[in-house]
Parts: C-alpha cells; sequence; structure tokens
C-alpha cells in the first residue's frame, strides 16, 4: 500500500464565543486519506462543517 497523499486524523473545530459556557463544536473527530491521483468528495446538508474540514489541512485555518 502506497503513502497517502493527504492524511487527516481526528480533525476538531471548536468556537469558543465571549461567554465561556457557549462553546460551539463544529466538527468532531473526522478524518481521511486521499491517495495521489484521487479525489476526495465531502456531502453534508449546509452548516455541518465540510469546509471547515478542508481548511486545516490546506492551513486556511489553524488547527486546535
Amino acid at each position: 500500500m502506497t503513502e497517502p497523499f493527504l492524511e487527516a486524523r481526528s480533525l476538531s473545530v471548536t468556537f469558543y464565543p465571549e461567554e465561556p459556557d457557549r462553546r460551539f463544536e463544529a466538527v468532531v473527530d473526522v478524518s481521511y486519506s486521499i491517495g495521489e491521483g484521487e479525489i476526495l468528495g465531502m456531502v453534508g446538508e449546509s452548516g455541518c462543517g465540510k469546509s471547515l474540514s478542508a481548511r486545516i489541512p490546506a492551513n486556511l485555518l489553524p488547527p486546535e
């Protein structure tokens, strides 16, 4: 088996608004692996964290 081109393990994104007890877990424990030449499609309803799950490995959102 070849090494993945891109691999994400246990991604999580949590937003902490000014009120500490009102945290929002936008993405919880998402993992995926993409081989060279492969395409990954993420499907889900609006607001379920698809874009956030792609932004972390692209360094467009800092990891937690």
